[in-house]
């Protein structure tokens, strides 16, 4: 779990707060009993057993996390200073995590361990169809349950600050965070992803609660969490319902079909306007952290001042360049292209970004 900012100043800020250590492991098959998709927090004990049924040579560990990811992708598409925020364990995982975000110019801010913590972990099962079912055991990162727990100034000066729905699980975690952003940086945008459709489930009162209190400018979601989204308001778009709660933006990847979103649009009728994208054509070898690179691409975008429609273009080809690769980080190239893709869209269309 975990939250993120960035700033243009020359001091990095963090992305807050959790850090959970990823393990893709390509499967023939689900372990009996684990239900596909979706992501599903377990004990330590049920992790280590699904560990050991997965050979080591199909395992792959690189830092995650939703909120560390989108800051990859967010450095990787931008000139901006980024950083992250997370509850360490104990042990030798969290400098391998910050060794990690390090080298993908990512500032790696390490909250003090509880005694005897592991760091968190999470496994991400990708079968054959290129899908991910994720469980999470989140080891220290289960110590970060109130906002007083970051560092004094943490969002003195941000630009934009991005946090994972994941932390909707600690009640008042996301509230906490959002409000020191609104006093600490009252111009910083923020944003949110829904995380997954048991966050949305279980925490969709508070979520909506957030958009409605103008804590959230821009809502991130995939077509599950959207339709879980619209069970928790009662029906209709939750696109357009979220704005008109409070959000900015609100924004839908929607796998294959390509992307959606509604935006404040003070010109347009009902003061909401709408904007679509399709999907990048590229074969699939595992949607691992598709979905933050997906919303990276448009936080890149929108901090250069892009419009909507540029900025889900922008998102498309970030979540592109992640689906071609194994894992959350697509690599050198891979962020290559999707910055090349960024740049040539920015030059093509010039748009102010939603008001």
């Amino acid at each position: 779990m975990g939250a993120c900012h960035w700033r243009r100043a020359v001091r990095r800020p963090p992305f807050l707060p959790f850090q959970i250590m990823d393990v893709v492991a390509t499967v023939d098959g689900l372990p009996a009993g684990v239900t596909a998709g979706g992501c599903v927090p377990v004990d330590a004990a049920a992790l280590e057993a699904l560990l050991a049924g997965v050979p080591l040579a199909a395992q792959r560990r690189c830092p995650g996390g939703s909120a560390a990811n989108v800051a990859r992708a967010v450095a990787a598409l931008t000139d901006e200073d980024v950083s992250f925020m997370g509850a360490a364990g104990d042990d030798g995982a969290a400098a391998e995590y910050a060794s990690g975000l390090t080298a993908a110019s990512v500032t790696a801010l390490l909250l003090p361990p509880p005694p005897s913590t592991t760091t968190g972990v999470c496994l991400a099962l990708v079968t054959p169809d290129g899908q991910r079912t994720m469980r999470t055991s989140l080891g220290a990162a289960a110590s970060f349950r109130e906002a007083t727990a970051a560092p004094a100034g943490w969002a003195q000066g941000a630009t934009a600050v991005h946090v994972e729905g994941y932390a909707l699980w600690r009640q008042g975690l996301v509230e906490g965070l959002l409000q020191e952003v609104r006093r600490a940086s009252p111009t910083a945008t923020t944003s949110l992803d829904c995380a997954s459709v048991e966050v949305v489930a279980a925490r969709g009162d508070a979520l909506w609660a957030a958009i409605a209190a103008g804590l959230v400018d821009i809502l991130f979601c995939n077509e599950e969490e959207a339709a879980a989204l619209a069970a928790a308001a009662g029906g209709g778009d939750p696109l357009d319902a979220a704005v008109r709660a409070g959000a900015r933006m609100a924004v839908a990847s929607l796998g294959a079909a390509g992307a959606r979103c509604a935006f404040r649009d003070e010109t347009s009728r009902g003061g909401v306007g709408t904007a679509a994208a399709p999907a990048a054509s590229v074969a699939v070898v595992d949607t691992v952290g598709a979905g933050d690179a997906f919303a990276g691409g448009v936080l890149a975008a929108l901090l250069a001042g892009a419009s909507p429609e540029i900025a889900l273009q922008s998102g498309a080809a970030a979540g592109a360049a992640a689906v071609a690769a194994a894992g959350a980080d697509p690599g050198a190239a891979g962020w290559a292209a999707a910055a090349a893709a960024l740049r040539a869209l920015i030059v093509r269309e010039p748009a102010a970004a939603p008001a």
